[in-house]
């Protein structure tokens, strides 16, 4: 494969995961988790535009659902529009291009190599990002005490191996086997997983209108299921 199309899918993870955490730092966590996960309508419309191939009508049904459903689970509201809210919005769009894009390019090359080269690229370019735009060093006393600290280094290797190791090789190597769209769906089962895990391990209970997107979230994915088992030759 060529080289530019490989490091191509990789900086869109990149700038994906820059433009999130920078729009986090401008914003409320609702609305960027809402902007963010708008990238399940994203998704269908650029298959639809770049590979003038468009999802059939109960994916769009799924997808508009599902972002309802998001909408009432973050509680999120207009709060205006600025800088946060742009960097989450073209967070989203990135994304979207990245999910599409791991469809095209993963079946022309190893998925493996695309997973380190993610990493690789992805560390070395967030280390960039944090130097032009992190806040002032720690001092030297402060940062000893933090290398010293054995939980930090025991959330950081959980970190590392669950949310960011295992997840993005499972869906490098696995998504290419499902339509982008319907994978967009799957992935927002995220914060309903994350909010049952609040709900054991913190005791965080959700609200009506957060069990109401809930339901709509997973019904989302129900309506895809249900027409995928119908579609598929007996």
């Amino acid at each position: 494969m060529p080289v530019p199309l490989w490091l191509a899918l990789v900086v869109l993870l990149a700038v994906a995961v820059g433009l999130q955490h920078l729009g986090l730092g401008r914003t409320s966590e609702a609305v960027s988790a809402f902007l963010t996960s708008s990238t399940v309508l994203f998704v269908p419309l650029i298959t639809t535009v770049a590979l003038r191939r468009a999802p059939g009508p109960p994916l769009w049904l799924a997808a508009v659902v599902a972002t309802v459903g998001i909408w009432l689970m973050t509680g999120a509201t207009p709060t205006g529009f600025g800088l946060g809210e742009a960097l989450g919005l073209g967070c989203a769009v990135v994304f979207a291009v990245y999910l599409v894009a791991i469809n095209v390019v993963v079946p022309r090359d190893d998925p493996w190599r695309l997973v380190c080269g993610q990493f690789l690229v992805t560390g070395v370019l967030m280390s960039i990002v944090g130097v032009v735009f992190g806040r002032e060093p720690l001092a030297h006393a402060e940062a000893g005490l933090l290398l010293a600290n054995g939980e930090l280094w025991l959330e950081l290797l959980l970190l590392l191996l669950l949310s960011t190791l295992l997840p993005f090789t499972l869906m490098t190597v696995y998504q290419p086997l499902t339509d982008p769209t319907r994978a967009a769906l799957i992935y927002l089962v995220e914060p309903v997983i994350a909010a049952g895990y609040a709900y054991v391990a913190r005791g965080h209970e959700l609200g009506r209108l957060e069990l109401l997107g809930v339901s709509l979230i997973l019904v989302a994915n129900g309506l895809v299921e249900l027409w995928g088992a119908r579609s598929r030759p007996q």
